[in-house]
């Protein structure tokens, strides 16, 4: 009977884990690339939020041709920022990093703010 409750304690232990673990907002991330690194970005801009992971990230400086980078299995913080502001570039938005956190292993939550633009010059 012992091992019935360490089963079942097992399970519930499990459980718990899963509904954790179903609780994040973020869906499947979207593949992007910039800056020679693969990332894969999860973007809620309703919740004014993003989730991004590095999939295969290469570091060297920004700005350094991809052939002179190398595989990093922990890319700092900055390399991060860089590739949300590059989202943003690609995908036509005016928006700035407010926040970030780190959540796993190469993954961060990074909180913003949109703006449109007003006025054209010309």
């Amino acid at each position: 009977m012992a091992g019935v409750g360490k089963l079942l304690a097992a399970g519930l232990l499990a459980a718990g884990l899963a509904s954790c673990a179903d609780e994040s907002p973020f869906g499947p991330g979207e593949a992007f690339s910039w800056n020679a690194s693969q990332w894969s970005v999860a973007d809620r801009p309703d919740l004014g939020a993003l989730q991004i992971a590095a999939t295969n990230p290469q570091v060297a400086g920004i700005g350094t041709a991809a052939v002179y980078r190398f595989n990093t299995a922990d890319p700092p913080a900055p390399v991060f920022s860089a590739a949300v502001q590059g989202w943003f570039l690609t995908h036509g938005r005016h928006c700035t990093a407010t926040s970030q956190e780190a959540v796993a292993p190469r993954t961060f939550v990074f909180h913003y703010t949109c703006w449109e633009p007003t006025g054209a010059i010309g």
